[in-house]
């Protein structure tokens, strides 16, 4: 039976995008027993900066080959396609992660599960899914629901144009 813990870490973040060097986030671990992701916190707590430039930076990638996504505009209550210049552009409409880690083939895997007030027209949201500092996986799924079939959403449903079967010899 898979157990949920939450809690919240201070992470450092980019000042520029969030206005401040600290932001408070919430996070999920889900263990099968009793394991201890204290190092993983205070990696993502040293390292989400950098995690989310490369999130930004591949998230825009991907925006600019297929701009699938509408965004949602709150003033107007409507969806509008949008062109994004630079990946910065794309932060204000992603909303505020959640952190969640997992424990998967003897590696632990962290996502930033946007769902809430996210405004891109990604389904309802979508999850970044790393191990350590390696961007994996980005799709419109929950981080529960990816790694329940992780094959599945890395082979099929992964926004990103990566190949890193080899290097991490996920399968």
């Amino acid at each position: 039976m898979m157990k949920e813990e939450y809690g919240t870490i201070m992470v450092k973040c980019d000042p520029s995008l969030y206005g401040n060097d600290w932001l408070e986030l919430g996070y999920w671990l889900y263990s099968e027993k009793d394991e201890d992701f204290s190092q993983d916190l205070a990696f993502i707590q040293n390292n989400y900066r950098e995690m989310y430039e490369q999130l930004l930076s591949d998230l825009h990638s991907a925006y600019r080959k297929n701009p699938q996504w509408d965004v949602w505009i709150k003033e107007t209550k409507d969806f509008s396609r949008m062109e994004f210049i630079q990946k910065e552009e794309l932060h204000p409409y992603l909303g505020l992660p959640t952190i969640c880690l997992q424990k998967y083939r003897n590696r632990v895997y962290w996502g930033l599960s946007f769902f809430r007030d996210n405004c891109l027209s990604i389904e309802h949201g979508f999850c970044a899914v790393f191990c350590q500092d390696q961007l994996l996986l980005l799709c419109d799924s929950d981080f529960s629901n990816i790694m329940n079939y992780w094959k599945f959403y890395f082979k099929h449903a992964n926004i990103l144009e990566k190949e890193v079967l080899e290097t991490y010899k996920l399968f």
